[in-house]
């Protein structure tokens, strides 16, 4: 991939060409894209993609952005990712980070 292709974001959906690339996703296909799917009950579910692995990550607040790891190492089971965080109770934001 060019360096000049690192930045850019061929389909508009926010994230870069080149993420989408180590993401194993589509560049081309707005829909194609890591994300969190949904959260209820403390049950986290993301799109995941074929030979990848993901780190769950959450924080208390996002004044001082300090995500902790809840699970690292989670293999990709397509087209989708679950994680039960056992602390739910807690008004917590999630991320997902790939490996």
């Amino acid at each position: 991939m060019e360096t000049a292709n690192r930045a850019s974001d061929s389909d508009g959906d926010g994230q870069s060409d080149r993420a989408e690339y180590l993401a194993g996703t589509d560049p081309n296909d707005s829909g194609s894209r890591l994300q969190i799917n949904s959260i209820a009950d403390g049950q986290i579910l993301w799109s995941s993609e074929p030979n990848r692995s993901y780190t769950v990550q959450s924080t208390t607040s996002l004044v001082h952005t300090a995500f902790a790891p809840l699970a690292s190492g989670q293999a990709a089971t397509p087209p989708e990712n679950g994680f039960a965080d056992p602390v739910a109770a807690q008004k917590k934001f999630y991320r997902i980070r790939l490996d």
